[in-house]
């Protein structure tokens, strides 16, 4: 992603990733700090959260966008 950080920002990309399994909380920070780093609004979840729920709120974002 730090490669196409000047694309992902032109697009005014937002990222969600949900992850679960052995060490998500390690991997969930790692995106944290990654979008922290490159400017890009990377939302994160645990398995906690359900595709459908995260699908919701990109939908909201992409409306209230346009």
């Amino acid at each position: 992603m730090r490669l196409l950080e000047a694309k992902l920002k032109a697009a005014r990309m937002h990222i969600y990733v949900r992850r679960g399994g052995p060490n998500y909380q390690k991997g969930l920070a790692k995106m944290r700090a990654l979008g922290d780093e490159i400017g890009v609004p990377i939302e994160v979840y645990g398995p906690e959260a359900t595709m459908t729920g995260i699908c919701k709120e990109a939908i909201e974002y992409i409306t209230a966008a346009a």
